[in-house]
């Protein structure tokens, strides 16, 4: 999800607390954020497995 998300009152608070992964769309940035969570995800140990679910989506840079 997008950082600025996180800003939003409430809403931001509870999807911080699913911890959903917030990106900055900087890949330097994103890809600490990205490894830190995944490595937080695979540390729980619980019963049931675990699902990643990536939604691809991104803005259009280019005006046509």
């Amino acid at each position: 999800m997008k950082d600025g998300v996180r800003r939003i009152p409430g809403i931001g608070w509870v999807l911080a607390m699913s911890r959903n992964i917030f990106i900055k769309r900087n890949w330097s940035e994103d890809v600490k954020i990205i490894d830190t969570m995944l490595d937080f995800y695979n540390s729980i140990k619980e019963e049931e497995s675990k699902q990643l679910i990536l939604f691809p989506e991104g803005t259009n840079s280019k005006a046509e």
